[in-house]
Order: structure tokens, then sequence, then C-alpha cells
């Protein structure tokens, strides 16, 4: 699901494919915080994923600046 609003364009993920698509930016973002957090970032959460099963739903929202 992609919205756009003004100055932001928002992306709600919600399978594993959705998020492989903003892996690189994600990454950026990672790169620029002044303290890593392994539990945000594309590798911990992508792995966890795998373990879900059809019955578990998830949301990811992605906001990029224009």
């Amino acid at each position: 699901m992609r919205y756009q609003s003004g100055d932001y364009d928002c992306e709600v993920a919600t399978t594993s494919a959705d998020l492989h698509r903003h892996v690189a930016a994600w990454e950026q973002l990672q790169a620029c915080a002044v303290e890593d957090n392994f539990y945000l970032s594309p590798n911990a959460l992508l792995s966890t994923l795998r373990h879900f099963n059809g019955d578990n739903r998830f949301y990811v929202v992605f906001v990029y600046d224009n």
C-alpha cells in the first residue's frame, strides 16, 4: 500500500518481498543512526519474519521525504 501526502511518501509493507524493496534505504538510515540498534536492522527483522506462518500479520511503515 502506498500513500502520498504533501512532502511525504508512505509505503506499508506486509510481506517479506515488500520489505526487501526497502532494504537499501533502511540500511542507509541505520548507517546514519547515532546508536546502532540490531533489533531494528533489516537482517534481524527479515530473519525473524521467516518464522512467521500464514496466521501472523505484520505491518512496517516506511516514510520517505520528497
